[in-house]
């Protein structure tokens, strides 16, 4: 169950993918939707996938080690001229 939990909080667009697939399959075999159900039913599930993003990018904290890079930068000015490589 966690690993489909960490699915549907990576990878939304995959998720929307596969319910669309899955509605075309149904709907190919036989099950009787109109074009309206159908677009209600990839309607809803992207917004899941969406309302699920907005909660998940909450989570995500800031790579430290970037910020550390970041901060060790040099703003110092750069000598244009150029140099002789022998």
């Amino acid at each position: 169950m966690n690993a489909l939990r960490s699915l549907f909080a990576a990878e939304p667009a995959l998720v929307v993918g596969l319910v669309s697939a899955l509605v075309t399959l149904a709907v190919a075999f036989g099950v009787q939707l109109t074009p309206d159900q159908t677009h209600a039913l990839l309607a809803v599930a992207g917004a899941v996938m969406a309302l699920g993003a907005f909660i998940v990018r909450g989570q995500v904290t800031p790579n430290a080690t970037v910020a550390a890079q970041l901060a060790t930068v040099s703003t110092a000015p750069v000598d244009p001229t150029p140099v002789a490589v022998p």
